[in-house]
């Protein structure tokens, strides 16, 4: 299928992406062209298929993982990631534990931003 073709190559960008950035950098920042090239194939695979689960799990670990994780960028996040979860509930008996992980993450991660602000940090 054309979709899972555009999934393994984005998957093969998000690999070199998380192969050259340290913990504490950003690949939307510092590699670009991986960035944009994952975000873009993880895009035209999941417009091909929807329900493709993995898809929107990794979409939202790229946007977590490389992306910039605040404002409006945290609902995007949120989404796939969430949307992940669903369909994988309705699938299977259990919830994508990585996913339910990664959300659980951007919400703790939202919170200390959101406190962050406030205390003027």
């Amino acid at each position: 299928m054309k979709s899972e073709s555009y999934f393994n190559l984005a998957l093969l960008d998000l690999q070199k992406l998380n192969n050259r950035c340290t913990d504490n950098q950003r690949g939307s920042v510092v590699f670009p062209e991986f960035y944009n090239k994952s975000e873009s194939n993880f895009k035209a695979a999941l417009h091909l298929d929807s329900t493709l689960h993995d898809a929107w799990k990794y979409l939202g670990y790229l946007y977590f993982r490389h992306g910039i994780v605040v404002g409006p960028n945290v609902l995007d996040i949120q989404h796939c990631l969430s949307t992940a979860i669903n369909l994988t509930a309705t699938t299977d008996c259990l919830k994508d534990p990585e996913a339910v992980f990664l959300l659980g993450l951007l919400y703790t991660n939202e919170n200390w931003y959101s406190l962050a602000k406030e205390v003027g940090l």
